[in-house]
């Protein structure tokens, strides 16, 4: 019986596993150009230009890049932990010869993951004592879900798959902990995990949240808490400055929270204290009016922090207002595409959230296990960052099938649903999912999920050679500045980095530059040695929201300054200093140039 019991999970995970290694694989279209693999989404690039560099050099953490933000360079916002693990695993594909080159072998990685997230999710119902049919029903919409598809795909080496597993991982250990509170290993395994996170990404500080919202909020209901709470708060602390020692930002002793610093260590600091206090203290009015005030003490140092935090999540940046990940869940269904905005990417399911946050809520309120608490409470925090930003969802999506799984599962044990009707139910949400990740399934992807960089992929080679040949200072566009990077060794202005005052100042200067016209440039910015231009709007937004394509442009959305000026400009007679490196037209049904990139000569 034991044994049957071990293995049915096993094969529903084998079962899923392959399904999902099909969905992802489906993308395959999406990373290969021109006989060559290719990274997929504008952040990809980077990550993979930082992995590969590493790889080529595995002594530096590259965690300073003087080729972005010119002239100061930069330190990167992401932290090292994601470049540095993803450039071991390539070294490892080599190794083993499962690729042919590394760019092959880390294309695939985010494919290898999926199976992995799906075992996570398995722990996790399995911690839930969630029934075979629900755990099936949550495989198969993690493999399916629409935007998992994205996250695993081929080429979508970007950091969010790895947050999505790590944010899975800690719910998993911190469900096993608080199911055996006993357990000092269990404790200690929840804290590194915590701790550790880090160091993938400086954001993951806030999966704590949860955790300490159980703790907190179990010890106010005067019940006690695990007497090794010690335990988790010292892997906690340990982990996060494990993770924080080899970061630059860290050890210049800057307190950023968007970068690796003594701010997550702080924080990890202030959690672990806490929940020591009242894991050690009994709930009294004295103990309650201490840790208040404790809590606001720890708040003043973080304040500034909290603010920049809400700047980028109410999308104050300056740049991002155009970026699709930084939409809210609101904004998508209300967007040009109306609902099916939002269900495209995370299924019908999406229609249910506000019910599964009130289910969440009304369980929190009810029950008076731990272990339960924590799942209630992890799923309420994540469809709440869900629904802020689409950039969240890999703190929310799996609690919009799993609430509802776990929800029936738990009216079946109290007697208030037959078990039947449970699993009919479970089928229904399956269902659900289906019906958005049929049509995804069969979407045909352009590659690199961009179709401005399908477009003007021919133009890169050339100036990679042109760069090696004279570096320089390359002007383009905020989502071209990616590409260059990958492509060329040579400095840009400003990328896809948006989230401080510095990277703010950069977009301004960029998108001044673009404003000039071009007999002016060479004396506004004379260290500009190369001019990368595109038609700006090729592709706009049809009243019923499919895509029209228009090869002159739309004359509703003209270009800026420079990007006209250079495109529409006649060959033989550039803007002086200007040498034409490359250009690509439209032939049909005439030439109409779409992008070029040129050398600015110095005067002789």
């Amino acid at each position: 019986m034991t044994s049957r019991k071990n293995l049915e999970p096993l094969l529903i995970w084998l079962f899923a596993s392959a399904v999902a290694v099909a969905v992802a694989l489906s993308t395959r279209g999406q990373a290969f150009i021109d006989g060559h693999y290719i990274p997929v989404g504008n952040d990809s690039f980077y990550h993979a230009r930082r992995i590969l560099d590493l790889i080529a050099d595995p002594s530096s953490l590259h965690q300073y890049d003087p080729l972005i933000h010119y002239p100061e360079g930069s330190l990167l916002i992401w932290p090292w932990g994601y470049a540095f693990l993803m450039s071991v695993l390539v070294r490892l594909g080599l190794a083993l010869h499962l690729g042919t080159s590394a760019i092959a072998v880390l294309v695939h990685i985010p494919v290898v993951a999926f199976p992995l997230c799906l075992a996570l999710v398995t722990l996790v119902c399995r911690q839930l004592r969630i029934s075979l049919t629900g755990t099936a029903v949550a495989l198969l919409a993690t493999a399916l879900i629409p935007m998992n598809r994205d996250l695993y795909g081929v080429g979508d080496v970007d950091h969010h798959f790895m947050e999505q597993m790590i944010v899975l991982g800690s719910l998993a250990c911190g469900l096993a902990w608080l199911g055996r509170p006993e357990s000092s290993a269990r404790a200690a395994a929840t804290g590194a995990v915590m701790g550790l996170a880090v160091c993938i990404h400086n954001g993951l500080f806030i999966i704590q949240f949860p955790i300490v919202a159980v703790l907190l909020w179990t010890w106010l209901h005067g019940r006690s808490l695990p007497r090794n709470t010690w335990v988790f708060a010292t892997a906690l602390i340990v982990g996060t400055t494990l993770a924080a020692a080899p970061s630059e930002s860290f050890r210049q002793g800057t307190f950023e929270f968007y970068e690796l610093s003594w701010f997550h260590v702080y924080f990890s600091t202030c959690v672990g204290a806490v929940c020591v206090f009242i894991s050690r203290c009994a709930r009294s009015p004295r103990n309650i009016v201490i840790l208040a005030a404790g809590i606001v003490a720890m708040l003043v140092p973080v304040v500034s922090q909290l603010l920049l935090a809400d700047k980028f999540l109410s999308v104050r940046v300056e740049g991002a207002e155009d970026i699709a990940e930084q939409q809210s869940l609101w904004s998508l269904a209300t967007g040009t595409h109306g609902i099916s905005g939002a269900t495209s990417l995370y299924s019908l399911l999406v229609l249910l959230l506000p019910f599964a946050a009130i289910v969440c809520t009304y369980r929190i309120w009810k029950t008076q296990d731990a272990q339960r608490l924590l799942f209630w409470t992890t799923s309420l925090f994540g469809l709440a960052l869900l629904s802020v930003m689409v950039r969240m969802h890999v703190f929310g999506t799996f609690a919009l099938y799993l609430v509802w799984l776990a929800f029936l599962d738990e009216l079946v044990a109290e007697g208030r649903m037959q078990a039947s009707l449970a699993r009919s139910t479970s089928a229904l949400l399956f269902l659900a999912v289906c019906a958005s990740a049929i049509p995804a399934f069969f979407t045909t992807r352009m590659p690199a999920n961009d179709p401005y960089y399908a477009l003007t992929s021919d133009i890169y080679p050339d100036l990679e050679r042109e760069c090696a040949r004279a570096p320089g200072v390359v002007l383009s566009n905020l989502d071209d500045g990616n590409y260059v990077r990958y492509h060329t060794r040579c400095p840009i202005i400003a990328n896809n980095f948006l989230l401080t005052a510095f990277h703010e100042s950069k977009v301004r200067e960029v998108r001044a530059l673009l404003d000039t016209p071009a007999s002016e440039l060479a004396q506004r910015a004379p260290f500009v040695r190369y001019v990368l231009v595109h038609r700006q709007s090729l592709w706009s937004l049809r009243p019923d929201g499919g895509m029209q394509f228009t090869p002159a442009g739309d004359p509703a959305n003209p270009d800026p300054k420079l990007i006209a000026d250079l495109v529409q400009a006649d060959p033989a007679h550039l803007p002086v200093g200007f040498r034409l490196v490359k250009e690509l037209a439209f032939e049909k049904p005439s030439h109409v140039v779409y992008a070029r990139v040129f050398a600015i000569e110095p005067p002789r």
